[in-house]
């Protein structure tokens, strides 16, 4: 009988489980099924449908016997997303797109720096604009648009040609003019040297002749000499070089819908947990080699001659050197267990012809989607197109009814009889004569009017498109209906029809416009050698990426439309109106710093580009130099006004002592008029004593010898005193 161990005292070997090794043709077999499988598949996505609704080739005319039928085809899918791309697009403009959120209080600053460095490159460098617009057509035409930001590291080639370089200077010619920069010689020939050189070295060579004349004459008398050295003549050559660079930078391009093919079963729009991501591409023989693929692998793909994706063919040109023919290359993002760990990996594969080219780990999808109207658990969106192709298809069939019926009435049917000439009945001429043998033989047919139900039915599609379309579509349409109402009245019912715009932009920058800068900051992060330079705010700030952090958390600043823009540059302008009034009445709820934002906001919501170069930061050292002299004239101008105010007290004290003179000199004249009455009134008291002693000669005598001697004296008497008195005036007048 078997005893049995306990469970507990039995020992066990730990075995490791064992995983299924994937080889390169099978990595090959995953990848291709995958392509099959994506959202858009081997043949690529169905473009060609709202491109010809955009292009007005459809809907077609079906079924009509008349050639003479109206073909127009009303364009609402195309103004429709015209009109929302010109709605939403300035909306991303502004020089402040996206900001990094910061770790602590201590990052702040250099989250800002950051920030505004990746706002600088992605606008500025890489052209950020064009990339958004397309992106955001390709999200109204086609549910989805895609780009890829990758780190692209390729050789490029260059060749110059030197005539007549001498000898000494190849190896300076030759020398690596940036680093890592390889120099090879492709092809050189000994050339004669140039005509001018030659005669100088002739005549160089005729002056050492003569010196040795002269140095074998002089040795011959028993001098001493030393014989002069010969001239020598370079060489000279025309020589080939090639300049071989790494060129090693991040780019940032748009991905066609049909060339991105994606895992069927993603449930949202951001691609960071997609099993597999691939992007088709179409390069040449010698992309594929500058990218630094095997030269002999690449030689041996065939060439791809057949339609690509979206419907475009691809002509094999027999002309067309061998390295310019495209190749149809897959790369693809997949995630797979190729360490036998048991966990799937990304990686980077790049296959062309079921052929492994390039196979290496990789830290997440280069691909970045995005959308503007996101379905949950979907990564499909819902475009303009899918909202507005019955629209467009209902407008055309009423429009060309009412064209038809235009038609109709400006030529009418006729009903005639078999004896009528129809050569002279079909040419219409004004004036014309139609032949035939009784009169009555052509009669017109009733024709029947366009009932006012097609334009009553035009006008509902109309409302239907202006509901689905949101603001930007029939603007002036809306502007129009509510122009009765008032300004408060008016903001609330844009604001509300812009909502609809608002949420795309949203939605696209929440996926788009967000992957784009977190994928951008970490291959910046990871592979930019030294630092990197960027103008903001009119200075020029340098970082060097390699000691940022690690970010995952960015937020997008989504502008206003450009109804929104409008009214907060209106409201920015009334606010900046109160800055200026309370600035100049010394109130300190206001600086000038506050007033600089307020006008670069206003430029900013006006569309204009880097407002920053029309002012002064006053935080900038240019800013801290004009305040500084604002404040040095500020300074004299107090100093001056000091001093004419103490002029002015000197110059009414002196004002007030001449009046208080002129005022003394005029009660002297008073005093001396006075002291003149009284002695007239005494002269004339005299005279009548003197009347009175007529009456004797002795008294009489004595009488007129007083009277003179006492005129005499008084008019010696008053004329000292008019002396007096005009001399004391005089002073006075010249005091005052």
């Amino acid at each position: 009988m078997n005893q049995v161990m306990p469970i507990e005292d039995a020992e066990f070997e730990e075995v490791p489980p064992q995983y299924e090794e994937v080889s390169d043709e099978t990595l090959v077999q995953i990848c291709m099924d995958a392509a099959d499988n994506s959202i858009y598949g081997i043949d690529g996505a169905d473009v060609t449908t709202p491109l010809d609704y955009y292009y007005g080739r459809q809907p077609a005319l079906i079924a009509c016997k008349d050639p003479k039928a109206s073909t127009v085809v009303s364009l609402d899918v195309r103004d429709t997303v015209e009109a929302t791309v010109a709605e939403i697009i300035p909306a991303f403009s502004g020089s402040d797109i996206a900001r990094f959120e910061a770790s602590d209080q201590m990052d702040e600053e250099q989250a800002k720096i950051e920030s505004d460095i990746c706002n600088y490159l992605f606008m500025e460098k890489y052209n950020g604009l064009s990339v958004l617009t397309a992106a955001l057509k390709d999200c109204l035409l086609f549910r989805n648009c895609y780009a890829k930001v990758f780190w692209d590291r390729r050789y490029e080639v260059g060749y110059e040609s030197f005539d007549q370089v001498p000898e000494t200077a190849v190896q300076q010619l030759m020398q690596p003019r940036v680093e890592g920069e390889e120099v090879e010689v492709i092809d050189h020939e000994e050339v004669e040297p140039p005509q001018e050189l030659m005669q100088q070295f002739q005549q160089m060579q005729q002056q050492h002749q003569q010196a040795m004349v002269q140095a074998q004459q002089a040795a011959a008398m028993g001098q001493p000499v030393q014989m002069p050295q010969a001239p020598q003549l370079p060489a000279f050559f025309n020589i080939s070089l090639r300049r071989k660079t790494i060129k090693s930078e991040p780019v940032i391009e748009s991905i066609p819908v049909e060339n991105a093919l994606i895992d069927g079963s993603l449930e949202q729009v951001d691609l960071t947990a997609a099993v597999f991501s691939c992007h088709r591409t179409y390069p040449t023989r010698s992309e594929l080699i500058e990218r630094n693929y095997d030269p002999e692998v690449v030689q041996e793909l065939p060439e791809y001659s057949g339609t690509r994706a979206g419907g475009v063919t691809t002509s094999n040109a027999s002309t067309l050197a061998k390295q310019t023919e495209v190749i149809e290359v897959y790369e693809c993002w997949v995630r797979v267990d190729r360490d036998q760990d048991g966990i799937a990996e990304m990686r980077r594969v790049v296959i062309s012809d079921e052929r492994l080219l390039d196979d290496a780990p990789w830290d997440e999808t280069d691909m970045v989607a995005g959308a503007t109207c996101a379905m949950p658990h979907k990564h499909e969106g819902v475009s303009m197109f899918d909202v507005m192709y019955d629209i467009q298809t209902t407008k055309t069939d009423l429009l060309r009814t009412i064209l038809d019926g235009a038609a109709l009435a400006a030529r009418q049917r006729l009903e005639a009889t078999e004896d009528v000439n129809f050569d002279d009945l079909l040419t219409a001429t004004r004036g014309g004569v139609v032949r035939s043998k009784r009169i009555g033989s052509v009669a017109p047919l009733p024709n029947p009017e366009i009932p006012p139900t097609v334009y009553s039915s035009m006008e509902m599609m109309d409302k239907i498109r202006r509901e689905r379309g949101g603001s930007a579509v029939d603007s002036a349409q809306q502007t129009m209906q509510i122009s009765g109402d008032t300004a408060h009245g008016i903001e609330r019912v844009m604001s509300n029809i812009e909502l609809t715009n608002a949420m795309s932009a949203r939605t696209f920058a929440d996926t788009f416009v967000r992957g784009i800068y977190l994928r951008m900051h970490e291959l910046i992060r990871k592979f930019n050698q030294g630092e990197i330079s960027a103008r903001i705010d009119g200075q020029w700030v340098s970082s060097d990426p390699s000691h940022w952090p690690q970010r995952d958390r960015v937020s997008i600043n989504v502008g206003a439309s450009q109804g929104e823009r409008q009214r907060m540059a209106a409201a920015l302008q009334g606010i900046q109106v109160n800055q200026k009034e309370m600035l100049e009445k010394g109130m300190t709820i206001v600086t000038p710093d506050k007033l600089y934002e307020s006008s670069v906001d206003i430029a900013n919501y006006l569309g204009v580009n880097n407002p920053e170069q029309y002012y002064v930061d006053p935080q900038s050292e240019e800013g801290q130099q004009l305040q500084q002299q604002m404040q040095q004239m500020q300074q004299q101008e107090q100093q001056m006004a000091e001093q004419d105010k103490q002029f002015q007290m000197q110059l009414a004290s002196a004002q007030s002592q001449a009046q208080t003179q002129l005022a003394q000199a005029e009660m002297a004249k008073a005093q001396v008029q006075s002291q003149n009455n009284q002695l007239k009134h005494q002269i004339d008291m005299l005279k009548q004593q003197l009347e009175q002693a007529e009456a004797g000669a002795k008294v009489q005598l004595e009488t007129e010898q007083m009277n003179r001697d006492t005129a005499i004296d008084l008019l010696k008497l008053e004329q000292e005193q008019n002396k007096q008195l005009d001399k004391e005036y005089q002073q006075n007048k010249g005091s005052a």
